[in-house]
């Protein structure tokens, strides 16, 4: 039972979260460069429109499959490499795969897993409450 609420204690100072991934190319990636604007609306390779505000989560893939995050409208990219200065990258383009990759935060997903949260702690403390003064779970 010890082992079962640190296991929990440790669980719920993890950062978890369920993000949606959607897929650029490299001229949207482009756009993302540099801006004077606060956001700047991107299409996906499926047509589908995103908001790039500089707080989104952007990373660009190398071809071993390695992910770089990248700080949006803080990255410059040349026809031989991308600098990202703020995250000390400087990463050969024909090291990388074409495009990029922007995470998303999906909001039913992450209701599902509050949701299955809140009803794990419901259970534990229902299987405490009603196995007060028993021995044990049997």
């Amino acid at each position: 039972m010890k082992r079962l609420i640190v296991i929990i204690m440790l669980a719920t100072f993890a950062p978890v979260a369920c993000y949606d991934t959607y897929y650029i190319s490299g001229s949207e990636l482009n756009k993302l460069e540099r801006s004077d604007k606060a956001s700047v609306v991107v299409k996906d390779k499926k047509g589908h429109d995103i908001q790039i505000k500089e707080t989104s989560r952007l990373f660009v893939r190398s071809k071993g499959k390695k992910r770089y995050q990248l700080t949006p409208f803080n990255f410059k990219l040349t026809k031989q490499q991308l600098v990202a200065s703020d995250r000390d990258y400087i990463l050969d383009v024909n090291g990388l795969k074409q495009g990029a990759e922007i995470d998303v935060p999906s909001i039913w997903k992450n209701a599902l897993l509050i949701g299955g949260g809140v009803a794990i702690v419901t259970g534990l403390i229902l299987g405490v409450v009603l196995t007060s003064g028993s021995k044990n779970f049997d």
